[in-house]
C-alpha cells in the first residue's frame, strides 16, 4: 500500500488516532482524516508495540526506537545490539529483547524517559516475544530454544522484576504475547490462539 509519505509498514489505532508507519515516516491522522502528526524515522524495518496513548517504534534487526506519548515524543535512542521485539505498557514503560554481546538474547524495561530499570540475559535462549502488563509491572517473554534437536518455546513471567513462573510448550512456538488487563496473557503460536 502506498502511503503518503512512502510504502506503509502497517497501520493501527492509537488513543483515537489513526496512527500509519511507512518505510519513512510516522504519520498520525485525526477522526476526520485530517493529519496531525507527521516526523520522519531512518528505520529499515519499523515495529510497533501500542498501548492505549503509548507508541513504542522499534527498528526490527537494527537498533534504534522512539516511544511517544499519543503525538508526543518522550524517548528515542539506539541499543547496543539487534532489536528482536519490543512492548509497551500504559504507563509508558517498555521492554526491548535484543541480542548481547556475552549471551543469546536479553531484555532490558525501561521507563518513558528511556532509563534502563533491569535487565535479564538468557544464555540459551531466543526472544521471540515480549509483553508488558498495561501497569508495566507484569512481563511475559517468549524463549525459543532446542532440547534433542526440537525447538520448544518457553514462557517466563516475571513481576516487579523478578521471576515468578515458567511454562515450557512442547509443541507450538510462541509467536506473539499480549496482556489482557494485569492478569490475564493472550499468546499466538505457530499452532493456534490460547
Amino acid at each position: 500500500v502506498e502511503a503518503p509519505s512512502g510504502k506503509s509498514k502497517g497501520m493501527s489505532e492509537l488513543d483515537g488516532l489513526l496512527c500509519v508507519t511507512s518505510d519513512s515516516s510516522l504519520l498520525m491522522y485525526n477522526a476526520r482524516g485530517a493529519e496531525i502528526y507527521n516526523v520522519k524515522h531512518q528505520m529499515a524495518d519499523p515495529q510497533s508495540s501500542i498501548r492505549d496513548n503509548m507508541l513504542l517504534m522499534f527498528d526490527q534487526g537494527a537498533k534504534s526506537y522512539a516511544l511517544y506519548q499519543k503525538n508526543v515524543p518522550l524517548a528515542d535512542g539506539h541499543t547496543d545490539y539487534v532489536i528482536y521485539n519490543g512492548a509497551v505498557s500504559s504507563k509508558g514503560t517498555f521492554a526491548l529483547a535484543t541480542r548481547s554481546e556475552d549471551y543469546l538474547s536479553q531484555v532490558r524495561v525501561y521507563s518513558k524517559n528511556g532509563v534502563e530499570k533491569y535487565t535479564w540475559n538468557y544464555s540459551d535462549k531466543i526472544i521471540s516475544a515480549v509483553a508488558l502488563s498495561p501497569s508495566g509491572n507484569k512481563m511475559a517473554v517468549s524463549g525459543l530454544y532446542t532440547e534433542d534437536g526440537t525447538i520448544k518455546s518457553q514462557l517466563l513471567l516475571y513481576n516487579d522484576g523478578e521471576l515468578v513462573d515458567t511454562r515450557d510448550f512442547d509443541n507450538a512456538l510462541i509467536c506473539s504475547l499480549l496482556y489482557v488487563g494485569e492478569g490475564e496473557i493472550r499468546g499466538i503460536t505457530d499452532q493456534a490462539l490460547s
